[in-house]
């Protein structure tokens, strides 16, 4: 699988770039994999297509929560609730489990287009401004979300076409 040959070079890129530079290139990744890719466990809970749901769940509900953590400077809920997101993981998978491939990258591509413009509008520079409170945007460093997730599906191609 060529995608493959790529995860080294893409994993030490993604520490330096943000969150939307990040997600168009997992974009292209999940592009390029079949239906039956999709149904690879990555660990006990999910599949590839549920890490893609989440991911996609999570982008959106960034940009939601951007505009109101900006206007009323409080931390978004998933800043401050001690790391328990079972229920929002949950009901991510429920609302996005019938859609395709395609649809999921649709609607991931969507959710950062607006949040791209949610980070426009304020100002990319206000927000690194107060970086320590507005890090959850960016999504940068060893935390990486995405960098996680992909380490994940990445891991499962690779033992699965072992």
């Amino acid at each position: 699988m060529e995608t493959l040959s790529l995860s080294k070079s893409w994993m030490i890129a993604m520490k330096t770039i943000n969150t939307i530079q990040l997600s168009n290139s997992f974009i292209k990744l999940l592009e390029s994999l079949n239906e039956n890719d999709l149904k690879i466990q990555v660990n006990d809970n999910w599949t590839v297509k549920d890490v893609i749901t989440h991911l996609v769940d999570w982008e959106e509900e960034s940009t939601k929560q951007l505009p109101l953590s900006w206007k009323f400077h409080k931390k978004p809920w998933f800043m401050t609730n001690n790391d328990d997101f079972k229920d929002f993981n949950s009901e991510s998978l429920k609302k996005y489990k019938n859609m395709s491939k395609k649809q999921l990258i649709s609607e991931w591509k969507k959710w950062q287009s607006l949040l791209q413009k949610e980070i426009d509008k304020i100002g990319e520079e206000k927000l690194r401004s107060d970086y320590d409170f507005f890090e959850w945007v960016f999504d940068e460093g060893g935390q990486n979300h995405y960098f996680e997730h992909y380490d994940q599906i990445m891991k499962a191609l690779i033992y699965k076409n072992k």
